[in-house]
């Protein structure tokens, strides 16, 4: 079969059409003739995946433990807005019940690249999955024509005269008759002699290629103010048989219209939408009189423009009709790091070496310049809160904050602000290409970018505009790198480094471990511990001593005794619970991955500046085989943690040439 004779063309497949009474009688039973354009894109969206989050220890911290919606037409191409996504939702559902938001304006309000554009674009094509039924009229050979404006068949009932009859014979509610009759309505039916049998109910598929009930509108600015974009243009004569129909507004009467940087259009060009919005219709021009209007307007724009277009007095009508939503930048690490892979899957360096997450650093600035920082709740708390990060190595009083309470108390400006994710993704490739022998991504290369490029093009942090004069108060991405971004960079390095050089540090580990639990868990009972090699007997005092040495660094020092026995009944109870099910003690990877690896690197890894170590990572000449041997098998052991030999050679020049740095 060949590739042509497979295409499918909606816009030139011929039109399937009803009778007018055929779709009158089946108009109250089937949902595809009587949803509104809400209602078409609420079964487009689908149903939702409902996620109880306390099922989930990363989501429960995020959430609160709340119970979210997550939808299949957002996944993996939005990422941390689910309350935004949500909210939109919420509107099209209301919108779809012929509630008040029907006849509102929805506005995503947004910082530059937060996903605004992303969601209008997946909206306008859920626009196009449902068919839209339209007035139409056969001609002498019975092809239907359908209205240019796409206007409801049910256009042509008055309320007011057939509203009593059409809800006791076809079930139809009066108010969804339409008020007034188009004039190209009115027209046909003078030619056909009021002959309503010639009149059709004709199914039209959306296309935004052919602006046929979905169409982007694009402001002109605030120097030009040109109706005719919105409602169309007459012909001179007044013909309406000549009349240019090719108005947002004309081509979207049951559609679906994206109104691009709304905000940046001058005031006179709003009077069609407040018409076509409160009362669902509008004038056309010349002596074209009042058209219907069914369909749903949305928008977006940055905050700056909205600031501004909300401060003029002529401005007061159309923000009454609009419903705000705001979009701000992905706050949660994590999730923005998925952006930065997403964006990298769909290009040529998918398949690039890249250590694992390495991604993070970048994503980890990125926030940070998204997020405030207060006195109790500094930015690196933040980030990891709003991230879903335990808290288990900081103080108890710390334990028991939340992400939804840290966003409710912060400014309302905390991911309005921020560095855009188009400028991490233009680093990306430099990052990348910084090693021209060997494209690929390790934390020193993307560092160095990183620097390199806030360097060159200085960017600002603040996206929107404020009203107190505190811009200059903000840090400049030079200070969230330095704050941020080095402290990750030195522990990630630090730390595959030194589980490199350890030879068999999973055994070790739980070997460490299990000598833990066997001090621990006599000191909770109350019971003396018997050494297994000498058969010494030890007390309280003797436990305690060495249960505090090897949590050092793994709790602050300064908790009391009633914190320290909690968290080791805890940790005992955790070990306990695993080994009660079968085989030994569980792996590291059972217990808080924060606790752990702070015990692992207390008790286990080797000091940064261990000379022992310094002596075999580096790449001076070996005096003997034997370090030149253990050198190999440091590298291989780096390597086999997701680095190439090159991108282990430079992590271990950084390490040592940052030593005293760290």
């Amino acid at each position: 079969m060949s590739l042509k004779s497979r295409l499918r063309y909606r816009e030139s497949a011929p039109l399937k059409h009803i009778p007018l009474e055929e779709y009158l009688n089946e108009w109250a039973g089937d949902a595809r003739l009587n949803a509104n354009i809400a209602g078409r894109l609420i079964r487009a969206i689908g149903k939702p995946t409902i996620i109880d989050t306390s099922k989930d220890p990363r989501l429960g911290r995020v959430f609160s433990n709340r119970t979210i919606r997550e939808f299949d037409c957002f996944k993996d191409r939005l990422f941390g807005i689910e309350d935004s996504l949500d909210q939109i939702v919420r509107f099209f559902e209301f919108a779809a019940q012929f509630l008040e938001q029907e006849k509102r304006i929805l506005y995503m309000k947004g910082p530059p690249g937060s996903g605004k554009s992303t969601i209008a674009k997946i909206l306008m094509e859920l626009a196009q999955k449902e068919p839209v039924w339209v007035l139409g009229v056969l001609d002498e050979k019975n092809v239907p024509h359908p209205s240019p404006l796409f206007e409801s068949p049910l256009g042509l009932f008055d309320p007011l005269e057939h509203g009593k009859q059409f809800e006791a014979e076809f079930k139809i509610p009066k108010s969804r008759l339409g008020r007034h009759m188009s004039q190209w309505a009115l027209a046909q039916l003078a030619k056909l002699d009021g002959d309503l049998d010639k009149f059709v109910a004709v199914e039209v598929w959306p296309s935004l290629a052919t602006r046929t009930c979905v169409a982007r509108h694009e402001s002109t600015g605030m120097e030009t103010v040109d109706f005719g974009r919105l409602i169309g243009i007459a012909d001179e004569g007044g013909n309406i048989d000549k009349y240019d129909w090719s108005g947002a507004l004309n081509r979207t009467t049951q559609g679906l219209l994206e109104y691009v940087e709304m905000f940046r259009e001058h005031t006179d060009a709003f009077i069609p939408l407040l018409s076509a919005t409160s009362d669902r219709e509008y004038s056309g021009d010349g002596n074209i009189g009042v058209l219907p209007y069914e369909g749903m307007i949305i928008a977006h724009s940055n905050p700056a423009e909205f600031q501004e277009f909300s401060r003029l007095t002529s401005s007061l009508g159309l923000l009454d009709r609009v419903t705000v939503v705001q979009v701000p930048y992905c706050t949660r690490m994590t999730d923005e790091a998925l952006i930065y892979k997403r964006y990298l899957d769909a290009s040529d360096f998918k398949d690039i070496p890249c250590v694992p997450h390495v991604l993070d650093l970048a994503a980890a600035f990125a926030v940070g310049t998204r997020v405030d920082s207060y006195e109790k709740t500094p930015r690196d708390l933040r980030i990891r809160l709003y991230d879903g990060q335990p808290l288990r190595d900081l103080p108890e009083n710390k334990w028991h904050l939340r992400a939804d309470d840290l966003r409710r108390e912060a400014d309302l400006r905390e991911g309005m602000n921020g560095i855009r994710t188009r400028f991490i993704l233009d680093m990306l490739p430099t990052a990348i290409t910084k090693d021209a022998a060997e494209p690929g991504l390790d934390p020193v290369s993307l560092f160095e970018a990183l620097d390199d490029q806030i360097t060159l093009v200085k960017p600002k942090i603040s996206a929107e505009s404020t009203e107190d004069g505190d811009d200059d108060q903000l840090p400049t991405p030079a200070d969230i790198l330095k704050s941020v971004v080095v402290p990750r960079l030195q522990r990630k390095v630090s730390d595959d480094v030194r589980r490199a050089y350890v030879e068999n540090i999973r055994e070790l580990s739980l070997a460490k471990l299990n000598l833990y639990i066997d001090y621990a868990d006599p000191y909770g009972d109350g019971r003396d511990y018997k050494d297994p090699e000498t058969g010494d007997v030890h007390g309280e005092k003797w436990l305690e001593e060495k249960l505090q040495a090897m949590e050092k660094g793994v709790r602050p020092d300064r908790e009391g005794k009633k914190e320290r026995d909690d968290f080791r009944k805890a940790l005992v109870t955790t070990v306990m619970r695993f080994a009660s099910k079968g085989g030994d003690r569980p792996p590291w990877e059972a217990l808080d991955d924060h606790v752990w690896r702070a015990f692992e690197q207390h008790n286990v890894l080797p000091k940064r500046d261990d000379k022992d170590m310094l002596l075999i990572i580096s790449f001076a000449k070996k005096e003997t085989a034997e370090l030149e041997k253990k050198h190999a098998d440091f590298m291989t052991r780096l390597c086999a943690r997701g680095y190439t030999a090159r991108q282990a050679r430079r992590t271990v020049e950084w390490y040592l040439k940052n030593l005293k740095d760290m």
